[in-house]
């Protein structure tokens, strides 16, 4: 897909939750205007304790069904872990959610740093983010067909006559118990496009048909114990007219369906009088979604207290680390919602109760100036969230002081200690995870992209929509402006209004004037000289494909990390994972990942390890197992040992045909390149192939001088080489080019290979890496994904194109520890696209991208 289409298609679910939000804007602006702000709000005061009551403890019983979801979706995935370790991940990922909308996409992505730390790899994450959204399916199509099927009355606003409202029940009854009967009878895998849908088993099934019922019913009941106390509705047509509300919501991925949930309930209830409907919604709304973020925010914040109580605990010990993993994420998000409710609250006017306080203690112009600045900060946590996000160290400070203020200001002008009191616990909560705002970037160097873009216009649209509604009756003129006294709540709106457009206008100005970094993009060979130390200070043996010369280099400002990359069509491929100081690898992974948005390309990982990979989810990309490295403990390699026969006999063979081994400094590496030269072209010639790159070295007497050679002679003639990679400090020691030559003795590369790792021993390294095995190692179980499906097949019945299992057989003999490596990018429909672009780049050109019969 090139840049422009993807272009496209990235705006497409944006652009549609906007013409969404907008026609549910303009539903509610219809049916309210026979109604007032204070006739809402005198109807959300109405309500008893014990109605209260009765509903806070529904939003209970749901969230406790809710967590249910990830305990039985984890037997699934066969990671089953203990419910206290899984209810306050799954709390904290559907509360905070449900407020931020997509609601399985963000607590997916809090599912993946709190999961991922618990032992889950990624394909089994999204297999338990997919069986959620299932799960709740399940649920509303049986309570939906019910409701139809027993009363289709219930839902006569719908322009479908009786017998077509039957018949949608059945169909929907029809879904869950198809699925049931899919687990009982058939019990084979289910191809849903792309995707396949493995059974969970009988009893998991009837368990989220159950648990998907039990939930909606109780949300439900949450709103309709408010709606019953106030217009005594009767329960099924309301249950049918909320789980249409709800679906609406979700198709639309408005955040929180906000407006969306209302508008579909005033068409689907138009016997409820207005405002006790949106009286009652709006208690909804505080009791199902805004406490429960608050506690859900509680939660982390306790965490944080506990991980600064005790830092001798270690993640694995604790399995509650996930608080630390999903901060970013929660601090943004809170961010986001305290900044939209001062940008939406600078249009809501002040009660009577609050005019008579204020005007006794505050002076008009004071009210005023606070009422300004507040929604200015409203509109600047907006901004500044997607900064938090990114761990931005600059938003971080920002949003410090922006709290402060905001929390000082709520005291002023809406004399509200509630408030105020919620601003200061996010402000305790972002100071006491200040630790994961590290990256030293300018506010100004963030990367907006649309979905931020639209999430801030959607606030502003609502702000100014219902400075619309509660101000409907003030005529405007010009007058407006200038009148500053106590009651003058339509000219505050206005100002506020004015100078939140001035503060959005300011920044997107600076924005466009300060323009797009370059970092990254400088030429690799005016670089190699500063990446160099970096590459001697690398543990891993595979840093020093770095010398290469076929790469660009994006260094830490600090100067002792870097990432090597390049870019292939439409993606910016990094090889491996960060090199030098670990502690700037999360920096630099950000980095890159901004420098692909800036430059609208894939953003991809390659060849990576699982001890980064939570880097990686914080970056919002996904997993697929490319295939194993293989790496032999030299500590303990001895040919005397019995199951090293093969190679003993190998290497006294080698040597009764005349093979001896040495190993040539990289000091006169450049006296023998000719030699090395005519191995190599027989190499190529007898293969049929040519260089490679990227991944792989090639032949060039440049590179090759960086380091120490492994040769065998015979006669005196080289007959095989391999150019030998050493890590820092002794840790790994590897070979790159491996090539032997025509005249060369059989079994010549298990001579050079096992006299290389006894060189190895004797110089004291760690560990000898023979290099990844492609696709070995890939899941097999039922469950396993796609990918993994694939690639076993590719492995199984692609010996023909390539040497797989062979390789992994040949390896094998060594007596290896193998270690899973991964590509990381989006996933999805970007997948194919950038293992394309990957292939071409290491086979150094599209016509090169064919297969490679070397098997090594």
């Amino acid at each position: 897909m090139s840049r422009q289409p993807r272009q496209i298609a990235h705006m497409l679910v944006p652009a549609a939750a906007v013409g969404i939000f907008c026609m549910a804007i303009w539903i509610l602006a219809k049916e309210a205007q026979t109604i007032s702000l204070k006739d809402v709000v005198t109807e959300f005061k109405s309500f008893s304790p014990a109605v209260l009551l009765g509903s806070g403890l529904l939003a209970v019983a749901s969230y406790g069904i809710l967590t249910l979801y990830d305990f039985i979706g984890l037997r699934y995935v066969g990671n089953a872990l203990q419910y206290p370790r899984v209810a306050p991940v799954s709390f904290a990922a559907f509360a905070i959610g449900h407020n931020v909308g997509l609601s399985f996409l963000s607590g997916g992505a809090i599912r993946y740093r709190a999961y991922s730390l618990a032992g889950l790899s990624a394909s089994r994450i999204a297999l338990l983010v997919g069986f959620i959204p299932l799960t709740f399916g399940l649920g509303a199509a049986i309570l939906l067909g019910i409701t139809l099927l027993v009363d289709s009355a219930a839902l006569t606003v719908l322009p479908i006559g009786k017998v077509w409202l039957q018949l949608l029940a059945v169909c929907l009854l029809m879904v869950p118990l198809a699925y049931v009967a899919w687990n009982v009878i058939a019990r084979k895998a289910l191809q849903l496009g792309s995707r396949v849908l493995q059974p969970p088993g009988p009893r998991t099934a009837v368990a989220q048909c159950l648990l998907g019922s039990a939930d909606l019913v109780a949300a439900s009941s949450v709103l309709y114990v408010l709606l019953h106390a106030s217009a005594g509705v009767s329960f099924l047509p309301f249950l049918g007219a909320y789980l249409l509300a709800m679906v609406a919501g979700v198709i639309s991925n408005v955040p929180g369906a906000v407006g969306v949930f209302e508008s579909a309930m005033l068409l689907l209830m138009p016997d409820v009088p207005v405002a006790v409907l949106l009286g009652s919604i709006l208690a909804y709304r505080l009791i199902y979604y805004l406490i429960p973020l608050m506690l859900a925010l509680v939660l982390v914040v306790g965490h944080e207290l506990m991980e600064h109580r005790s830092k001798l605990q270690t993640l694995s010990e604790t399995g509650l680390a996930w608080g630390a993993r999903i901060v970013p994420l929660a601090v943004s998000a809170v961010v986001f919602f305290v900044g939209a409710y001062l940008a939406i609250g600078a249009a809501i006017p002040l009660s009577p109760l609050e005019e008579r306080l204020l005007g006794a203690v505050i002076p008009v112009p004071l009210l005023e100036m606070s009422h300004l600045l507040s929604s200015a900060i409203g509109v600047a946590l907006l901004l500044i969230a997607r900064g938090l996000y990114r761990r931005l160290h600059g938003a971080y400070r920002a949003t410090l002081v922006l709290l402060a203020v905001g929390s000082l200001l709520m005291f002023v002008h809406r004399d509200s200690v509630l408030q105020a009191s919620f601003m200061l616990l996010v402000l305790l909560l972002t100071w006491l995870s200040r630790g994961e705002f590290y990256r030293g970037r300018g506010l100004l160097d963030q990367r907006f992209d649309a979905g931020w873009v639209l999430s801030i216009m959607l606030v502003l649209t609502v702000a100014a929509g219902l400075a619309i509604f509660v101000h409907q009756e003030v005529e405007y003129s010009g007058q407006l402006w200038w009148q500053f006294t106590l009651d003058g709540d339509a000219s505050r709106m206005l100002r506020a209004g004015l100078l939140m457009l001035v503060v959005v206008g300011v920044f997107a100005l600076l924005r466009l004037l300060r323009g797009h970094s370059a970092a990254g993009v400088a030429a690799v060979g005016d670089e190699l000289a500063r990446a160099r130390p970096v590459v001697m200070r690398s543990a891993g043996s595979g840093a020093n494909l770095a010398l290469l010369g076929d790469k660009q280099f994006l260094f830490h400002p600090a100067g002792d990390a870097l990432l090597m990359y390049q870019g292939s069509g439409g993606s910016f491929i990094a090889m491996g994972d960060p090199l030098g100081d670990p502690a700037r690898f999360e920096e630099l992974a950000w980095s890159f990942r901004e420098l692909c948005d800036t430059s609208n390309v894939r953003c991809v990982f390659y060849e990576v390890a699982d001890s980064c990979l939570p880097i990686y989810i914080d970056l919002g990309l996904s997993f697929s197992k490319l295939g194993e490295e293989a790496r032999v403990d030299l500590t303990d390699f001895d040919l005397a040992a019995s199951s090293r026969a093969g190679l003993r006999h190998a290497v006294s063979r080698s040597r009764r045909d005349g093979a001896e081994f040495a190993v040539v400094p990289s000091s006169e590496v450049p006296g023998i390149v000719p030699e090395l030269k005519k191995v190599s072209d027989q190499w190529l010639a007898a293969k049929g192939v040519r260089e490679k790159g990227f991944s792989l070295g090639f032949f060039d007497p440049a590179y090759l001088a960086n380091f120490d050679c492994a040769v065998v002679r015979v006669e005196g003639r080289i007959v095989a080489f391999a150019n030998l990679w050493q890590g820092a400090e002794h840790q790994e020691l590897s070979v790159d080019l491996m090539r032997f030559g025509n005249d060369a003795p059989g079994g010549v590369m298990d001579f050079l290979f096992t006299e290389a790792m006894l060189w190895g021993r004797e110089q004291g390294f760690r560990w000898f890496s023979l290099g990844m095995a492609p696709l070995a190692g890939l899941e097999r179980h039922s469950l396993a994904p796609a990918w993994d499906r694939l690639g076993n097949l590719v492995y199984r019945f692609g010996e023909h194109f390539y040497n797989f299992e062979g390789l992994r057989h040949y390896k094998e003999k060594f007596g290896p520890q193998w270690s899973p490596r991964y590509l990381a990018c989006k996933g999805g429909i970007e997948l194919p696209g950038a293992l394309f672009d990957t292939t071409v780049l290491i086979s150094r050109g599209a016509k090169a991208v064919s297969p490679d019969p070397r098997g090594g």
